[in-house]
């Protein structure tokens, strides 16, 4: 593959590597060619090629999920290219796939659709329960590795062996428009009345609303929990199951109620989406909500665009005076603090691993990837999909940046959701949502009804 050639292997998911032997008795024969032609061809490849046969190439299959963050994909291939430099006997073929419903990709890989799987796929820390089986288990010295450089917390999400390598680690924090924080000479919110209060008074109607509240079936309900779990945390029972009617998600409900009774929220609290919210707050209409890391990642590259065309309206001169003007109102100024509702701030924490199926016919190779992968200037290039730095080591030496400093604050205790029970908790939680905020129950009624909720 000199001369800068690029040959490209395909084989079909999970059936093993492909293989390029080189010499022209290897490659399809054309269907009538004289023996004169053939030799002479012969000849022509063996001078381009050299008379050594190549050494066999194994293709992996690697799918991830396009959750929309900028860059991504660049970020994705600079790291291919670089272990292929290092690995040239290895070809990464990646797919991104839209993150609708990547669960059902997952059921389908291990079971039906086995001879069509990945050799390698991204895997949330709650389907990694009911997929352990189905994910190879990494060599022992890189467990052992891991379990030294992860925090606790994060190696907690990957069981009781780890099955993986952290691909996007991300905890909640505050995100707030800080110009319109200043102009109201006010301070970042640390306490849960702190909260209420700042997003009353941040609240201007129709023009700028106070706290972002995701409806219930929208992201709702993941809140009310991450809410429920940094004002006191949460506990299971004897039998392990979480009961919704917990006094954690009572007060995390009751505050959200609060809000809205202040007229603190944005209208037709129970319909918007996440992303309708990030909208909104790039506009400067919605003073604060709580987000992952992909926020700032969004609000980075939004601005980048802002500043760019406004160079370009400038240099137009008269021209472009108008839409000058309008970009430079349109400036985004945001700052980011810990979820003020707990000590340290982080309530919740979910972690995407990179994990090798046990379908592949080529574990040898998967698990060089997640070798690779698993090393700390990637572990840092992986942190910028929208996470936050996956290791003891990025944590500690990345805890004063702006876009981190938040998201790491209390990372070590931070909880993740319930594996096996997240799916009927979500529906309880998103029911007594939609009770409470639209005043028909209150919230201790509305979390009691909803844990009548049943498989």
């Amino acid at each position: 593959m000199s001369h800068g050639r690029r040959i490209a292997l395909r084989k079909p998911a999970g059936r093993g590597p492909g293989r390029l032997t080189g010499g022209p008795a290897a490659w399809p024969r054309p269907a009538c060619v004289c023996p004169g032609t053939l030799a002479a061809l012969g000849v022509a490849l063996l001078v381009l090629c050299g008379t050594a046969p190549a050494q066999p190439v194994t293709s992996l299959h690697l799918v991830a999920w396009d959750t929309g963050v900028a860059g991504q994909r660049e970020l994705l291939a600079e790291l291919v290219r670089q272990f292929q430099r290092q690995n040239p006997g290895i070809i990464i073929c990646t797919e991104w796939q839209p993150s609708g419903n990547p669960e059902e990709w997952l059921r389908r890989w291990t079971s039906s659709y086995r001879e069509h799987a990945p050799d390698l796929v991204v895997i949330n820390d709650l389907w990694l329960v009911g997929h352990a089986a189905d994910a190879l288990p990494l060599p022992v010295d890189m467990q052992q590795d891991l379990g030294r450089r992860l925090p606790a917390s994060v190696a907690a999400r990957g069981g009781d062996r780890l099955r993986g390598v952290p691909w996007v680690v991300a905890t909640e924090a505050l995100y707030y428009r800080s110009d319109l924080m200043e102009r109201a000479g006010l301070t970042p919110p640390t306490t849960p009345d702190e909260l209420a209060d700042c997003a009353e008074r941040l609240a201007d109607p129709p023009g700028v609303y106070g706290f972002g509240l995701p409806g219930a079936g929208a992201g709702g309900e993941d809140l009310l929990h991450v809410l429920a779990t940094a004002a006191g945390g949460i506990t299971a029972d004897e039998a392990g199951a979480i009961a919704p009617a917990q006094p954690a998600f009572e007060r995390a409900l009751s505050l959200l109620v609060d809000m809205d009774s202040r007229g603190a929220l944005q209208p037709e609290v129970l319909t918007w989406s996440e992303i309708e919210l990030a909208g909104l707050f790039v506009q400067g209409r919605l003073a604060m909500m709580v987000s992952r890391p992909w926020l700032d990642t969004m609000l980075q590259q939004t601005e980048a665009t802002r500043r760019a065309e406004l160079g370009r309206a400038e240099a137009a001169g008269e021209d472009g005076a108008d839409r000058a003007a309008a970009l430079r109102a349109a400036k985004i100024e945001w700052g980011i603090a810990p979820l003020p509702v707990a000590s340290g701030g982080a309530g919740h924490l979910a972690v995407d691993w990179l994990a090798a199926l046990a379908s592949t016919d080529a574990p040898e190779q998967s698990l060089k990837v997640l070798r690779f992968l698993a090393a700390e200037d990637r572990q840092r290039t992986l942190a910028m999909m929208g996470g936050v730095p996956a290791t003891r080591a990025l944590a500690a030496e990345l805890r004063g940046t702006d876009a981190w400093r938040a998201h790491l604050a209390g990372l070590d205790g931070a909880l993740g959701l319930p594996a096996g029970q997240w799916p009927l908790l979500r529906a309880q939680l998103a029911d007594a949502l939609s009770y409470a905020i639209s005043g028909r129950r209150t919230p201790a009624e509305a979390l009691e009804a909803a844990a009548e909720i049943q498989p």
